[in-house]
């Protein structure tokens, strides 16, 4: 485990374990990007009420579309979007949005149906990066 000490930078912004294996990589990813005792709270407590709640990517329009990033706090809804093969116009499907409300995502407004869902047209270039928020 000590030659797994030595982090590579990848020249993009990421980091990498080179000589050990995967397994070794990905406990060591998991420790940096959970936090301290992570796992046994998750045990212990599951898992944080915002899990359940808020927006929600149901269904892009793979592999046209890549998703990075879809995290909730309960209320807004941050996704960061990747495209397959090159910019392309695709509708992404959204749940658990509140019965008729406003939304933001992007420059666009809209209003989820009765259901709390709704379908939206997104332009994705590159790393496309959205944030969906209510409109109070």
């Amino acid at each position: 485990m000590d030659q797994c000490a030595e982090l590579k930078n990848d020249g993009k912004g990421g980091i990498y374990a080179s000589v050990c294996s995967n397994l070794a990589a990905m406990t060591y990813a998991g420790a940096k990007l959970t936090g301290f005792n992570y796992f046994h709270e998750l045990i212990a407590n599951g898992p944080r009420e915002c899990t359940f709640q808020g927006p929600l990517l149901a269904e892009v329009t793979y592999p046209d579309v890549l998703v990075a990033k879809a995290w909730s706090d309960g209320e807004n809804l941050d996704l960061v979007l990747y495209d397959g093969e090159g910019a392309v116009s695709s509708i992404i499907k959204l749940e658990r949005l509140r019965p008729n409300q406003k939304y933001q995502l992007g420059d666009q407004n809209f209003k989820a149906d009765a259901a709390g869902r709704s379908a939206i047209q997104v332009q994705v270039n590159g790393r496309t990066a959205l944030c969906l928020k209510p409109v109070h």
